[in-house]
């Protein structure tokens, strides 16, 4: 015969159980990147936003976290926007990141990537071994990193166009499981 301390013990776990799994399943899990630049007041990144999103008739979520900011000519020295990507491409090697060919005409997540120059303006990074799908084809199944540079003109003389600075925008990408399990299906 089963003690009532052990039956309590036992229906507990049978609903916890469960539960607990159902909480993990569902909670969020951002890939948190911070590239630290320097600035007049210390640091570039004015805005830092956590949001979700989802494809139509896809299954599941990205969490994906957003930084943007301004760095000036004068403090990092870029010269062009390129000069920044290779400062993006350098930080995140270092990493374990590398540049992928994906979207090249705009990733979804960073809408002013389709008005930006792929590999010139904006570009987007992998893990090396992060693939999907039955033949392992499909990179950055279990996350991307986004990054835009482009030039701010002087506002002092428009005819002028020099270069003051440069508006970046990091962008990082996480899938929800749901998501993950449903794209490794779907290659």
């Amino acid at each position: 015969m089963i003690s009532v301390r052990r039956r309590t013990l036992v229906l507990a776990s049978a609903f916890l159980l469960p539960l607990l799994a159902v909480w993990y399943f569902f909670t969020p899990s951002y890939l948190d990147i911070y590239v630290p630049l320097p600035s007049y007041h210390g640091d570039i990144w004015n805005h830092t936003n956590h949001s979700t999103f989802s494809y139509t008739g896809r299954s599941g979520v990205e969490y994906v976290v957003r930084r943007d900011g301004t760095a000036y000519t004068d403090v990092v020295g870029w010269q062009n926007a390129s000069d920044g990507l290779a400062h993006f491409d350098r930080w995140l090697a270092e990493r374990g990141w590398e540049r992928t060919e994906m979207y090249p005409e705009g990733d979804p997540v960073l809408p002013e990537s389709r008005f930006l120059k792929f590999g010139q303006t904006f570009a987007v990074y992998t893990q090396p071994d992060d693939r999907s799908g039955f033949n392992g084809t499909v990179r950055g199944a279990m996350g991307r990193v986004t990054v835009a540079v482009w030039p701010v003109s002087d506002e002092s003389d428009v005819s002028d166009c020099r270069v003051a600075g440069f508006n970046v925008v990091v962008v990082t990408t996480k899938p929800s499981l749901l998501k993950a399990f449903a794209d490794a299906l779907d290659d």
